[in-house]
Order: structure tokens, then C-alpha cells, then sequence
């Protein structure tokens, strides 16, 4: 490519790509109190920010639309509404990881518990102990927190856990 006056085309271009971004910038630059490079440097750093906010804007937009609503009314800034917005999906994971940990220790316990109901010399001591001892059976009832009511959900719930269980495949 010929370079006129020591100017390659490329230069030329880059030179109007200052100019496009930041007159004043331009102006430095042909003054020569910052160079072409640092200029095309600062204006890549600006776009990339712009481009970097555009991005978390359109997260925003789409992951929590009343946080970028704040942003656009101007009564929240963009990082304070990302970081909500992380901070809302921090929180969520620490109750689905709560959820889950529960879920899997009462499944847990329950599986335990109906073998060892399943065992009958377990059943049998149970129910002499309940007959015969009326402080277990008192603490037992306590700790059950029995509700006559509800023996029919009871029987419901292990006939779901039942199926649940059964409807499992490695």
C-alpha cells in the first residue's frame, strides 16, 4: 500500500476512528499530546466498557426486569443493580440447596424409619414398651406430636414415598 506523507491508510483510519469517537481526543492527538496508539487504546477501553454495559443492562433486562426498570428511571445504578441482581441469585441457589438438603434428610429418614418398622421383633418391642410403660409412651406421643387426624396423610405420604421409590431406575 503507498503512504503518503509517512501516513499508511491504516493510520488514516484509525486516525478517523479517534476523530468518530471523541473530537477532543482527536484534537490531542494532533497536537501530539497523546499519541495514536493511546488514544486508539482509550477509545477500545471506552467501547468495551459501553459494550460491557449494554451486556449487563440486557441481563438486567432479562433476568430482572424491575432492577433494570430502577436503572432506566435513574434510581439505581448499573453495578448496584448487578449486584442485587447476584445477590438475589446467591440467595435463591442457598434455598434450593436448603430445599434439597431437607428434602433428602426427611426421604432419609423416612426410608430408615419404615425398614426399621418393617422389622417385626422392632414393632412388637414398640408396641410393649407403649403398653406397659407410660413415660415412653407419653415421650412417644410427644415427640410424634400425634394428631389423630392425620394418620390418613400419614399412610398417603408412604404410599407417595412408596411410589416415588418404586418408580426409580439406575
Amino acid at each position: 500500500m503507498p503512504e503518503t506523507g509517512g501516513f499508511s491508510r491504516q493510520r488514516l483510519g484509525e486516525a478517523r476512528t479517534v476523530l468518530a469517537f471523541s473530537r477532543e481526543l482527536a484534537l490531542k492527538v494532533r497536537d501530539g499530546s497523546v499519541k495514536l496508539d493511546q488514544a486508539l487504546a482509550t477509545v477500545a477501553e471506552a467501547r468495551k466498557a459501553v459494550e460491557t454495559d449494554e451486556g449487563k443492562f440486557a441481563r438486567l433486562d432479562k433476568e430482572a426486569p424491575d432492577l433494570a426498570e430502577l436503572v432506566t428511571e435513574d434510581r439505581m445504578k448499573l453495578d448496584e443493580a448487578i449486584a442485587a441482581l447476584d445477590a438475589r441469585q446467591r440467595q435463591a441457589e442457598a434455598e434450593e440447596k436448603n430445599k434439597r438438603e431437607v428434602e433428602m434428610r426427611l426421604s432419609e429418614a423416612l426410608y430408615r424409619g419404615a425398614l426399621a418398622w418393617a422389622v417385626p421383633a422392632f414393632v412388637n418391642e414398640v408396641a410393649e414398651r407403649l403398653a406397659d410403660n407410660p413415660d415412653y409412651r407419653r415421650d412417644f406421643l410427644e415427640r410424634l406430636r400425634l394428631d389423630p387426624s392425620t394418620l390418613a396423610d400419614i399412610r398417603k405420604g408412604a404410599d407417595h414415598f412408596f411410589d416415588v421409590l418404586t418408580n426409580q431406575k439406575d
